[in-house]
C-alpha cells in the first residue's frame, strides 16, 4: 500500500513538472539569442486552456511561452524535428495573454516538422506570449524545441546613420545586410514590393564613378538600388531594378556626378518577404584622362610606321559638339599632331576590345577648326577607323577627337597611331628619277607611298589618284616600258609617255590591265635616239595607296645587238589569216610581241615552226618584235 502511494505522488509531481507551462500565467521566459539556441518543450500532462485556434481548431493542448522583443527583427521558431508525426502550430500575443493576436502560423505538416514566424514588425521593450499548439485532437506525450532569435537592427538602417564608402579606382567591396533591418523610407519606384533597405553615402570625386551591389554570395536575394543627390530626401538620380535575383547586381555607372558633393545609396531588397541575407558594394571611381578636353590634347608623333599609343573612355564625358556621324556619341577624348608630310595615315583602334565602337573625328587648325573628316564605318566587330589621304597641310596642326560611338559610356581603351609616308623624290616631273635601258628588263623599285597627283588626271585613267615620274634617254628606236604590280597584286597601274619634257600631248597612254594583270607595257620603234623622254606611272584608282611597283626600259644597245634590217622577211605582209617568217636561225628560239600603232601589247609567245597566226587580230598596222633572248628586231606588217 505504502509503494502504491509512494507511485501515485510521484506520478503527480511528474505531471505537474511537465506541464508547469500549460496556463499563460505560468508561460516559460524565453530569452532571445544571436543564434537559434533551442529549448526543450513538451506537450506531456498539457491540457487546451484558451479559446480554440484561429488556425488549428483541432488542437488539444498548449503550453506558454514569453520573451521581450529587443529588436524590431525577431525570429521564432518551434520544430518537432525529434518527433516525428507531431503537428505543431503557434500563436503569437503582444502585450498579454489574451492581448493582441500577432499571427497564426499553422502552414507545416506533421513531417515538415516545424512552424515559424520571421518579420520586422516587434516593437522593443513589448512583452510577447507564444502559444504552442499540438494541432491534433489526440493528446500527445511528445517533445518539441523553441529558440527566439533576435537580429540587432544594422547601424546603417536609418539614412542619417548611413555608413560612408570611399571610392577606389577598382571595385573594392564592402559587406552589407538586411538581417534586422526594416523599410523606413518612401516607396521605391523601382521596388514597389521592397520590405527591408539599408542605406550607404559617398563623396563624387570624379564626374565618372560606378556604384554596384551584388548578391552573388546570396543566390534569389534579388536587390534594387537608389541613389540621392544632396541629402537623404535629395533629387533622385536612378532607381536601379533591372536584374532579376538569379542575375546577382545592380549597378549604376555614369558621368553625370558632381565632383564634391554627396549621394545616398539606398539598398532595397526587393522582395515583399523579410531576409537576413547578405551582400556586398563598391564604389568605383573612373579618374578624368587628361585629355578629356581639347585643350589637353595628347601630342602624337608621327611614325615611319603606325607605332601605336594607348587610350582609354574611362572617366571620360563628353563635352563637343554632336558628331555628324556619331550622334549617339556619349564620350570623346583628343590628340593633336603636327602634319610633316601631304600623306598622312590616322588610325583608332579596338582590336584589344572587341565591341567597343568607336568614331573618330580631324580638325584642322584648332579645336572647333575645319573639320576635315568623320570616320564611323566600322561596326564594334571590325575593330578600327581611319583616314588616309594626300590633303594634309605640312607644319599645320591637326586634332584628332576619338568617341564612343555608343550611348553606353564605356571604361574600355583603345590605341591610335599617326603615319607618316614621305612625298617621294619623284613625286614631281621636275624631279624624275633617270632610268637606264637595257637588253634585259632590269627593274628599278618604285611606290606611290606618299605620292599625289601632280597635274591634271591622264585621259586614259580619269580616276587616278596619285603618279610618280621616271625619264630616260634613248639609244635605240626599238625600246619597250614595262611596270609591274606583281609583288602587289590588287594594284592598278598605268603608263603614260612624253616627248622631251613633261607637258604636251603623250606619246601615249597605257591602261590596259586591271589590278590582278601585273603590269603594263608599251612597245614602239619610233624612239628617237639621244632624245629625252618622260614617263608618269599613275594609281589608275581613286583611292590612294602605298604599294610599290617596278619599271624597267627594255631595248638593244644600237649597233651591237639588234637584227640586220633586211635579215628576216615577213611573209605575206598585208597578211590575213597567218604569216611565216624566212631567215631565222633554226637553232635559236625566238620569242615574239605583238604591239598596235599606240605601243599596246597584243599578243605574246614562243615562236612554233617559224609561224604565227594573226586571225584574231582586226584591220590594222602592227609591229611584230622578235627577240633571241639577248637581241631584238622590230617589223611592221598590215593585217587585212
Amino acid at each position: 500500500m505504502k509503494i502504491k502511494i509512494i507511485f501515485l505522488v510521484v506520478s503527480f509531481y511528474s505531471s505537474m513538472m511537465n506541464a508547469q507551462n500549460d496556463l499563460c500565467a505560468n508561460a516559460t521566459t524565453v530569452t532571445p539569442g544571436l543564434t537559434c539556441a533551442t529549448i526543450s518543450g513538451t506537450f506531456n500532462g498539457a491540457s487546451l486552456e484558451a479559446n480554440p485556434s484561429t488556425c488549428a481548431p483541432s488542437a488539444s493542448q498548449d503550453v506558454w511561452y514569453k520573451f521581450t522583443a529587443t529588436d524590431p527583427t525577431m525570429y521564432v521558431e518551434v520544430s518537432n524535428a525529434t518527433n516525428i508525426g507531431l503537428d505543431v502550430a503557434i500563436e503569437l500575443y503582444s502585450g498579454s495573454c489574451g492581448g493582441t493576436l500577432v499571427t497564426c502560423e499553422n502552414d507545416a505538416t506533421a513531417a515538415q516538422g516545424y512552424e515559424s514566424y520571421f518579420n520586422t514588425d516587434f516593437v522593443v521593450g513589448q512583452t510577447y506570449y507564444v502559444r504552442v499548439l499540438n494541432v491534433s485532437p489526440n493528446a500527445s506525450i511528445r517533445s518539441f524545441s523553441i529558440c527566439i532569435r533576435k537580429y540587432p537592427i544594422p547601424t546603417n538602417d536609418l539614412c542619417a546613420n548611413a555608413t560612408t564608402l570611399t571610392p577606389g579606382v577598382s571595385c573594392t567591396t564592402a559587406s552589407g545586410t538586411f538581417s534586422g533591418a526594416y523599410s523606413d523610407g518612401a516607396l521605391s519606384t523601382c521596388a514597389p514590393d521592397a520590405s527591408q533597405d539599408v542605406w550607404y553615402k559617398f563623396t563624387a570625386t570624379d564626374p565618372t564613378m560606378s556604384v554596384e551591389v551584388s548578391n552573388s554570395i546570396n543566390i534569389g536575394l534579388n536587390v534594387a538600388v537608389e541613389i540621392y543627390s544632396g541629402s537623404c530626401g535629395g533629387t533622385l538620380v536612378t532607381c536601379r531594378n533591372d536584374a532579376t535575383s538569379a542575375q546577382g547586381y545592380e549597378n549604376y555607372f555614369n558621368t553625370d556626378f558632381v565632383v564634391g558633393q554627396t549621394y545616398y545609396v539606398r539598398v532595397l531588397n526587393a522582395s515583399p518577404s523579410i531576409s537576413t541575407q547578405n551582400f556586398s558594394i563598391c564604389l568605383r571611381k573612373h579618374p578624368t584622362p587628361s585629355n578629356d578636353l581639347c585643350a589637353n590634347a595628347t601630342p602624337l608623333t608621327p611614325g615611319a610606321s603606325c607605332t601605336t599609343v594607348s587610350g582609354t573612355f574611362s572617366g571620360a564625358y563628353f563635352d563637343g559638339s554632336t558628331s555628324p556621324c556619331a550622334p549617339d556619341a556619349s564620350q570623346d577624348v583628343w590628340y593633336k599632331f603636327t602634319a610633316t608630310d601631304p600623306t598622312m595615315y590616322v588610325e583608332v583602334s579596338n582590336s584589344i576590345n572587341i565591341g567597343l565602337n568607336v568614331a573618330m573625328e580631324i580638325y584642322a587648325g584648332s579645336c572647333g577648326g575645319t573639320l576635315v573628316t568623320c570616320k564611323n564605318d566600322a561596326t564594334a566587330a571590325q575593330g578600327y577607323e581611319s583616314y588616309f589621304n594626300n590633303n594634309f597641310v605640312v607644319g599645320q596642326t591637326y586634332y584628332v577627337r576619338v568617341l564612343n560611338a555608343s550611348s553606353s559610356i564605356s571604361t574600355q581603351s583603345f590605341s591610335i597611331c599617326v603615319q607618316k609616308y614621305p612625298t617621294p623624290s619623284n613625286d614631281l616631273c621636275a624631279s624624275a628619277t633617270l632610268l637606264t635601258h637595257n637588253s634585259q628588263c632590269f627593274a628599278t623599285s618604285g611606290t606611290f607611298a606618299g605620292s599625289s597627283i601632280s597635274s591634271a588626271s591622264p585621259n586614259c585613267a580619269p580616276d587616278a589618284s596619285q603618279d610618280v615620274w621616271y625619264k630616260f634617254v634613248a639609244n635605240n628606236s626599238n625600246l619597250t616600258i614595262l611596270s609591274s604590280n606583281s609583288i602587289n597584286i590588287g594594284l592598278d597601274s598605268g603608263l603614260e609617255l612624253f616627248d622631251t619634257d613633261c607637258s604636251g600631248v603623250p606619246m601615249a597612254c597605257v591602261n590596259q590591265g586591271g589590278a590582278s594583270s601585273g603590269g603594263e607595257s608599251y612597245s614602239s620603234p619610233n624612239f628617237v635616239p639621244g632624245r629625252t623622254y618622260y614617263v608618269r606611272v599613275f594609281n589608275v584608282s581613286s583611292n590612294l595607296s602605298v604599294r610599290n611597283f617596278s619599271i624597267c626600259v627594255q631595248g638593244a644597245v644600237l649597233g651591237t645587238n639588234s637584227f640586220e634590217t633586211s635579215s628576216i622577211a615577213i611573209v605575206p605582209n598585208p597578211v590575213k589569216d597567218f604569216f611565216e617568217l624566212f631567215n631565222l636561225d633554226a637553232a635559236v628560239n625566238y620569242n615574239f610581241q605583238i604591239l598596235n600603232i599606240q605601243g599596246q601589247l597584243i599578243h605574246q609567245g614562243t615562236l612554233a615552226h617559224n609561224r604565227i597566226d594573226t586571225a584574231n587580230l582586226k584591220q590594222g598596222v602592227y609591229f611584230l618584235r622578235l627577240s633571241d633572248g639577248t637581241r631584238f628586231k622590230v617589223t611592221k606588217f598590215v593585217k587585212e
